[in-house]
């Protein structure tokens, strides 16, 4: 079951976070009604990212640099903590629509503190509950689909059946993100070092996707600890599904 914002930590790091109209958002949020420490963390404002990220390095003491041209996201590197700064997608709501998961799907101003939940994602995280957003969030995305397992297991909660039915159908499109994304979502994916974390992965194409990314050519420095993911997951694939119990 959720909790509250543990003991003040959510009015703490509203109050370090000096970003008038931004919003917390993601898994900062989660995490915080969770008690779960924070370490990285995402804002979202309709500032340029640019500046909000070079005022906060100031006021942090850390270093900023551009994270995705595409997106003109920024990161900020301090001692104890990295702020992801975006652009809001439309107004916070409709960027909360474009979001994963529910209970990736809340927002919380760093003005005030107040809470924005327009997708009931306070609801499926008191009742442990992975939930889509919408019917396009494997569409939009697919490495959604390598999240979804993720972050089941790390939270210890169940997977809401029509989600998991629209990951089963969406299945067959886990290979088409970037062997950098995936690459990445894997390596948290095994930071978790458990074989029951990829009962909830699409299992018919995992090892087609750990084979079809083993591009040395493209990725040198990445190709050895590729190696090592894959045989990892080898061995993990044919361990029977577990049930996770709730913690």
């Amino acid at each position: 079951m959720a909790g509250g914002a543990d003991g003040g930590r959510g009015r703490v790091a509203v109050a370090d976070l000096p970003v008038p109209g931004g919003w917390l958002v993601g898994g900062s949020v989660r995490d915080l009604l969770l008690g779960r420490p924070v370490v990285d963390v995402d804002v979202v404002v309709e500032d340029d990212p640019r500046r909000v990220a070079l005022a906060l390095a100031d006021h942090l003491g850390g270093a900023p640099f551009p994270l995705s041209e595409r997106h003109g996201a920024w990161r900020v590197v301090a001692a104890e903590r990295t702020v992801d700064v975006t652009r809001s997608r439309g107004t916070i709501e409709q960027d909360l629509h474009h979001r994963d998961f529910t209970i990736n799907a809340m927002a919380q101003a760093l003005d005030d503190g107040r809470l924005l939940d327009p997708l009931g994602g306070r609801a499926d995280l008191d009742a442990g509950v992975v939930r889509a957003v919408s019917d396009r969030v494997f569409a939009d995305d697919p490495l959604r689909l390598l999240r979804l397992g993720r972050i089941a297991h790390m939270l210890r909660f169940s997977v809401d059946p029509a989600t998991d039915a629209l990951a089963r159908a969406h299945a067959g499109r886990a290979d088409e993100p970037s062997g950098e994304r995936i690459y990445m979502e894997m390596r948290r994916l095994l930071a978790l070092d458990d074989p029951a974390a990829v009962d909830h992965l699409p299992r018919r194409r995992l090892r087609d996707v750990m084979e079809e990314r083993r591009q040395p050519h493209r990725h040198p420095a990445r190709h050895l600890v590729a190696d090592r993911a894959r045989q990892r997951l080898r061995d993990r694939v044919l361990v029977p599904p577990q049930v996770v119990p709730r913690v």
